[in-house]
């Protein structure tokens, strides 16, 4: 509950209340969309710098298409972009719902578009887009659903890759943050108001105390006033879809219709209409390392309509990441920045992992990445913390990473991939005692030599199952599934003793932090769980571990392997 006044005079740790809009279409609202984006552009250097930076590391990359919209906003018609068009457009950030709902460009449609459709035959929150467009004097809109050819797939791969250019060139954002579906709108929902809780005398004067709910979307997500897990709940529909975060990272600028209110978003500032205090993104704070990383955890939380797209929704920020990253990189493989040297930026990469509290996942039957990606497992990941070089070590080495792209843009999406690694490959025995198979509670694992090294943690990256080797004995592998239904009918029957798995160590840390500068014979680290993979040759990725190593120079006297991990 925020606490506020109005009237005079002023009482001390009471916030004047502020003007609210009744919806978001109404006059007032669309005034302070006006004076922040006028505000902006006529003001803010770093707004007009960043759009030089994204032209710069994007090169280009137009897109094909783009809505223009009649003298009298009744009609739009769909032509060809025009590079003298940039800046001039609003772009449209929203969660599409039920596909049968939404007006597609494909091939049936196309004709009509190209000549002029009527607005009012197109879904509330696109007839909420265009207005809001035609408030701020702008004839041109971007929408995916009308711009892109939805039943080309050719067409779609293309102008997929374009999405960076066209958030981060427009001259603003509308996110349709509240609505669920394109048939919901965004404009005319209506909002909730401060109440009176009373009226006091000060200095014989009348005062009247309001209080307002607190709203925690956008700007104040994770704010003071957010419980605990709180990334967890109170999220507008858009928060939980995958495509939209890089649209809303990428823009110049953004305006955003969250339940609650409007905000505004720019490479300067951000502002919203309730005057609460503002939390900042952890994708847009700290360094550039920790920028990407934050944004791969948001990123894993939200949900693809399509499992294939994971690698393309992030293709824009990944392509920024590689102009601004403070560790080094020789190759951009499914997500993850590696290099020959192992570094703290490839060693991070590498050391994503899934720990029970972050909820269930499953491992697609259709090829979305390399088992050593985080992309190739539909749920949430965590990655690694920050690594320090000094003081550790890195006992494996990157020898060689091969990459198949469906397209010529190394960002976007893949159909296969190995990495060749060089390390001390350690055989264990995994076993999961109870039944679940998922639980980090659940998987332990044996190592069978050295003796100094014990593994104390085993995260499985999601549900697996015992199978025979052709070579003998047994080992693990990922249990596939076409959805997480499926996988998680199967998940409390999977239980098993002792199937061979090796672990091979990424980082090996031998600082003793009760004696700063100094170094202690043991060590701990992170390394990566890997099984044999059934069919063919090579390994495949199962998990993540974390160890301790009484005797680092048993660790380092190791000899090491070549291991190919698909």
């Amino acid at each position: 509950m925020r606490l506020t006044w109005s009237g005079e005079p002023q009482i001390p740790r009471l916030v004047q209340d502020v003007e609210f809009s009744s919806e978001g279409g109404c006059e007032l609202s669309f005034n302070f969309i006006k004076n922040q984006l006028s505000n902006c552009v006529q003001n803010h250097r770093p707004c007009r710098s960043y759009q030089d930076e994204m032209r710069k590391v994007l090169g280009g990359g137009w897109p094909r298409r783009i809505l223009k919209i009649n003298n009298r906003g009744s009609k739009i018609k769909l032509v060809e972009f025009q590079p003298a068009m940039e800046q001039k457009y609003v772009a449209l950030s929203y969660c599409w719902g039920d596909q049968r709902k939404q007006f597609r460009a494909i091939a049936s449609t196309l004709p009509a578009l190209r000549k002029g459709v009527k607005v009012s035959q197109l879904p509330v929150t696109i007839k909420d887009a265009i207005k809001v467009s035609i408030s701020l004097g702008i004839d041109l809109i971007w929408i995916d659903a009308m711009c892109i050819i939805q039943d080309d797939r050719a067409d779609w791969k293309t102008e997929a890759l374009k999405m960076a250019t066209v958030y981060s060139n427009s001259l603003v954002t509308v996110i349709a943050s509240e609505a669920k579906s394109c048939d919901q709108g965004f404009l005319s929902n209506k909002r909730n108001h401060s109440v009176v809780l009373g009226e006091v005398q000060v200095e014989s004067k009348p005062v009247v105390i309001r209080g307002r709910v607190l709203r925690d979307w956008g700007h104040h997500r994770n704010g003071p006033q957010s419980p605990e897990n709180y990334q967890h709940q109170c999220l507008d529909p858009v928060d939980t879809r995958g495509w939209i975060l890089q649209e809303r990272l990428l823009s110049s600028r953004y305006i955003s219709f969250t339940s609650g209110e409007i905000q505004w978003g720019c490479q300067d500032c951000k502002v919203c209409e309730c005057d609460q205090p503002l939390q900042q993104d952890l994708a847009s704070t700290g360094s550039s390392d920790d920028q990407w990383f934050a944004t791969v955890d948001e990123f894993s939380m939200r949900h693809l309509s399509e499992r294939t797209d994971v690698l393309i929704a992030l293709a824009g920020i990944a392509k920024r990441a590689s102009t601004m990253l403070d560790g080094n990189w020789t190759w951009y493989a499914a997500g993850l920045w590696l290099e020959p040297q192992m570094s703290p930026l490839g060693a991070r990469s590498l050391l994503w992992y899934r720990w029970s509290n972050l909820g269930p996942a499953y491992f697609p039957r259709v090829y979305t990445a390399p088992s050593f990606s985080w992309a190739s497992v539909a749920g949430q990941v965590q990655t690694a913390g920050q690594i320090d070089a000094e003081g550790g070590d890195f006992p494996t080495a990157v020898v060689e990473v091969d990459m198949i792209r469906s397209t010529p843009d190394m960002f976007g999406h893949v159909e296969g991939g190995h990495m060749r690694l060089c390390g001390p490959l350690i055989s264990s025995k995994l076993s999961l005692r109870v039944p679940g198979g998922v639980p980090d509670s659940q998987a332990k694992i044996d190592v069978m030599e050295p003796e100094c090294l014990y593994v104390t943690t085993c995260f499985l990256d999601g549900p697996v199952e015992r199978v025979s080797h052709p070579e003998g004995g047994f080992t693990v592998q990922r249990y596939r599934s076409e959805n997480l239904e499926d996988s998680e009918k199967v998940r409390g029957e999977v239980h098993f003793d002792h199937a061979d798995v090796f672990i091979l160590p990424i980082t090996a840390d031998s600082r003793d932090l009760m004696k700063p500068g100094q170094m202690k014979e043991s060590a701990s680290g992170g390394a990566l769980v890997l099984a044999r993979a059934v069919s063919g040759q090579g390994y495949e990725r199962i998990g993540m571990a974390q160890y301790t190593c009484s005797k680092l120079a048993d660790l380092k006297s190791m000899s090491s392997s070549d291991i190919d991990l698909y």
